[in-house]
């Protein structure tokens, strides 16, 4: 099971648009955030960018168009304040936000989705827009392993239903967060390809 891997996107992001026109306009946890997304078909539904986000980040939103999405569920950048604690990005609702919060929630929410990513992980695309290319970490048993990106690329797939990992403080860090439905063939040739390009980096 890969549960960590830089990916070959032929396509160039241009990481300034992102830089210049990033606004932080929600506080959680570890990261200040701007939401692409809508929320039209619910948090774990399908979704798709908001007017403004294409108005303001047209060139990242055609980068991500070359990800292996059907459907998007959820785009942020997130701007890191602080170094990040062991976890684990998506859980079905009734693991994870029972343990957050103290409050009512449908324990079938994202389980669709959750479903969809425990078909085709590893499947949680990430881009790093700033930041080291050694900071974030994976947690396998009681060893801490070094998820190394290599320089010609700001794209990682990791496995976001079971890989436990951190962050280390890293000022200034930005990263988009996507996830969605996934396009069997088109992730399937992504994963394929960048196997076999960055075979020395996956975990």
């Amino acid at each position: 099971m890969i549960n960590f891997m830089p990916i070959d996107m032929n396509i160039v992001l241009d990481k300034q648009e992102v830089i210049d026109n990033f606004e932080k306009t929600t506080d959680y946890w570890y990261w200040s955030f701007e939401k692409l997304t809508h929320s039209k078909g619910g948090k774990y539904g399908k979704n798709d960018f908001t007017d403004k986000a294409k108005e303001k980040y047209p060139k990242l939103v055609e980068y991500i168009s070359h990800l292996p999405y059907t459907h998007l569920s959820n785009v942020k950048i997130n701007f890191q304040t602080a170094a990040v604690k062991a976890h684990i990005d998506f859980q079905p609702e009734n693991q994870h936000l029972a343990r957050m919060a103290d409050k009512k929630f449908d324990p079938n929410e994202g389980i669709d989705l959750y479903k969809d990513s425990l078909n085709y992980e590893p499947c949680g695309y990430r881009i790093v827009v700033r930041g080291s290319n050694d900071a974030l970490k994976l947690h396998i048993n009681d060893e801490i392993k070094t998820c190394l990106m290599p320089n010609d690329t700001p794209t990682y797939v990791i496995n976001h239903t079971s890989a436990l990992h951190s962050v280390d403080r890293d000022e200034g860090r930005i990263n988009v967060y996507v996830s969605g439905f996934i396009d069997r063939e088109k992730h399937m040739n992504i994963l394929d390809r960048s196997m076999k390009k960055y075979k020395k980096y996956i975990l």
